[in-house]
This record gives structure tokens, C-alpha cells and sequence, in this order.
């Protein structure tokens, strides 16, 4: 395990702010320029993340985010799109491959690794049971409670794990 984290404590960022500062940390981290990091965000205002691979137009309502004041960003790694706003709590972990010890081999397991320990703790915390649907979706009596997403390149892995934490409807 790495020797050195870096904890950037919980923020409100823009969206923009956000992929932003996951790419620089994400960047530092692969020229050993950072240690490993872990980031803890909330998304103000409210916003979609598009993956690169996805069509906005098709997958996004366009103008009724625009009318509604939604921004909405495009990340360069996959996945699908993903609606944040102030009711998520947001952890991001970047750090070198070898030194989270994720000798895992790919994003499938990668992702059942980390829900393992996500579904584990939340069941402990909560007292209920907490389910994995298509991969990485966590779901509490058939509702969407949050996520994981997790990306490696250039020896950089990048966990993420998003939960909601508050209604806000609209």
C-alpha cells in the first residue's frame, strides 16, 4: 500500500471543476508528481456527466437542461451518463495500481471488488440489505442509491463511488 494519501476533504464543485480536477490529480499521480488521492465532492449546480462514447443528443435532454439551469459535462472515460446534484456524495480515489494493491486485472473485477466493500459497509451502516445491479449500481429495495464507476491507464487506477444521500426531486 501506498505510504502517503492525500485527502482533499469534501467540496462543492461544478461539474467542470470536478472532471477537471480528477484529470490534473489523475495526471500528477501517473508522472509521481502527487501521492495517492482521495477527493470527497458534492456536484453544485446540478449536472449530468456524459461519457465519451455516448451521443448527448440521444442520451440527454439537451433543452431541458438548458431551460432548467443542468450543466452538463463530457468525461473522457466511459460508462453512462450519471445526474449529480447536491444530494451525492462523491468519493474519488487516484493512486498508482500497485500501490492501492489492485492487482485485479480488469474493471470487472475491479468494480466487484470495490462494491464488495461499498455493499458491505452499507449494509453494517444501514442494517439493510444493499444490492449490485448491471455491475455497478447499488440499490436498496429496488431504488438507485448510487454507483461506482473505475477507469485504469498508464498505471493510474481511478475508483469512484457516488451515493445519494438526500431527496431533491425536481
Amino acid at each position: 500500500m501506498a505510504k502517503e494519501w492525500r485527502v482533499i476533504p469534501l467540496m462543492d464543485y461544478s461539474i467542470h471543476e470536478m472532471h477537471a480536477k480528477e484529470d490534473a490529480i489523475r495526471e500528477a499521480v501517473s508522472k509521481g508528481n502527487s501521492p495517492t488521492t482521495l477527493m470527497i465532492a458534492c456536484i453544485d449546480p446540478p449536472a449530468v456527466s456524459v461519457s465519451r462514447r455516448q451521443d448527448l443528443k440521444r442520451d440527454v435532454d439537451v433543452e431541458l437542461c438548458e431551460r432548467i439551469g443542468v450543466h452538463m459535462a463530457r468525461r473522457d472515460r466511459s460508462g453512462r451518463t450519471v445526474n449529480f446534484d447536491r444530494n451525492y456524495l462523491i468519493v474519488s480515489l487516484i493512486g498508482k495500481t500497485h500501490d492501492l494493491g489492485l492487482r485485479l486485472g480488469n474493471v470487472s473485477n475491479m468494480f466487484a471488488y470495490f462494491n464488495g466493500k461499498v455493499t458491505y459497509s452499507l449494509q453494517k451502516i444501514l442494517g439493510v440489505p444493499v444490492v449490485v445491479q448491471l455491475g455497478n449500481d447499488l440499490m436498496i429495495n429496488n431504488k438507485k442509491i448510487g454507483g461506482v464507476a473505475a477507469h485504469q491507464a498508464d498505471g493510474v487506477t481511478v475508483l469512484h463511488g457516488f451515493l445519494r444521500y438526500g431527496k431533491n426531486w425536481e
